[in-house]
């Protein structure tokens, strides 16, 4: 029975909630890192087709050119998807620690705390489940609504069919 209570002592619970905060910190810097690499192969393949297209001036090459940064785009968005869902739940335990009604709120009467460790793997179980982390995977649409996902993708694509045209009208 002790060891039940030490489960739910409070240096126990913040101890696993700080290990907590580190991994989900980490997976957040990776997919920051990710996004970085996946803007990256976006531009490399799109100019590179572009550029050929220009080269030998054919504008029925360009007609492809729009859909490199629109699958981009939703690759991006996919994994945006996940990062949100580790920043809910990093916001989810700052509230908890830093607000002193809502810490109160997991205390119980033997003064052992009941405040949710999360399941860290089942981040990438694929079930939409409602938890503690701020509820359902969300929709694909959510981080497209976002410039900073889709703001130099929606470019690229303007700039297709910009170069189409100019291509159009120099053949």
């Amino acid at each position: 029975m002790e060891n039940d209570k030490n489960l739910y002592s409070v240096s126990y619970r913040l101890g696993w909630l700080e290990k907590e905060v580190g991994i989900l910190e980490n997976k957040i810097e990776f997919y920051d890192g990710l996004f970085f690499k996946i803007k990256g192969w976006t531009v490399v393949s799109w100019s590179g087709l572009v550029s050929y297209a220009i080269k030998n001036s054919e504008w029925r090459i360009v007609l492809f050119s729009p859909l490199i940064p629109l699958l981009f785009m939703i690759v991006e968005a996919n994994y945006k998807r996940y990062q949100i869902q580790l920043v809910k739940r990093t916001r989810y335990i700052m509230r908890i620690l830093n607000d002193k009604n809502d810490f109160a709120r997991w205390q119980l009467m033997d003064g052992t705390v009941n405040f949710p460790i999360y399941d860290l793997l089942n981040i990438y179980s694929g079930e939409n489940d409602s938890d503690s982390t701020g509820g359902k995977w969300g929709s694909i649409l959510a981080p497209l609504k976002k410039a900073s996902v889709s703001l130099l993708y929606w470019c690229l694509i303007a700039a297709s069919f910009a170069v189409m045209i100019i291509l159009i009208c120099t053949s």
